[in-house]
């Protein structure tokens, strides 16, 4: 082999185990779905969400993997994310309002947040990348705030209204005070 040829095989080999490291630490779950909507790759925080491990779903179909609903409703093939992605090449963001659930195999069911993305060579999709996490804590939290400033806005009308009938007394007060 040329000095070239075994330079540019270990730049690849750098570059990919630098790749690997990047999406192994990624606290978010990454998943890649080639064309025939099969994983081709899920990393360590993907499996820990979905409750898998990774021998047992590449090249499985994604839709095989996680059942997705929107609201109480299962989201048909043809309108998840990852499909929609793969056949119209934009970008799509799920946000925790959206009200969008991941159901894993065991069968937990879990909001998610999710950018699912195309990937392209030569102009031509050939899969898409999709980075999601599980959003309960944010939904969660969210509901707490919620509850919060409906009680608040409870306790608010009932001093308000305290208030009115304070002033009220003061003025009858007043009045019968003078005679």
């Amino acid at each position: 082999m040329s000095d070239q040829t075994e330079s540019t095989q270990e730049e690849l080999r750098e570059e990919k185990d630098l790749l690997n490291a990047i999406i192994s630490s990624m606290g978010e779950g990454l998943l890649v779905v080639k064309n025939d909507y099969k994983i081709q790759l899920i990393n360590p925080a993907a499996e820990k969400i979905l409750e898998v491990n990774s021998v047992d779903v590449v090249g499985r179909p994604w839709a095989d993997v996680v059942l997705a609903y929107e609201g109480d409703n299962e989201i048909p093939f043809e309108e998840r994310t990852s499909i929609i992605v793969l056949k119209t090449g934009k970008v799509l963001v799920t946000r925790p309002e959206d009200n969008h659930f991941y159901k894993t195999m065991s069968g937990r069911m879990f909001p998610v947040a999710s950018v699912t993305a195309p990937i392209k060579s030569d102009g031509s999709i050939t899969g898409a990348v999709k980075v999601f996490r599980d959003a309960t804590n944010e939904k969660e939290s969210k509901r707490e705030i919620e509850d919060k400033i409906k009680e608040l806005e409870r306790l608010n009308k009932l001093m308000v209204g305290r208030e009115l009938k304070m002033v009220q007394l003061k003025k009858k007060l007043k009045i019968v005070t003078r005679y």
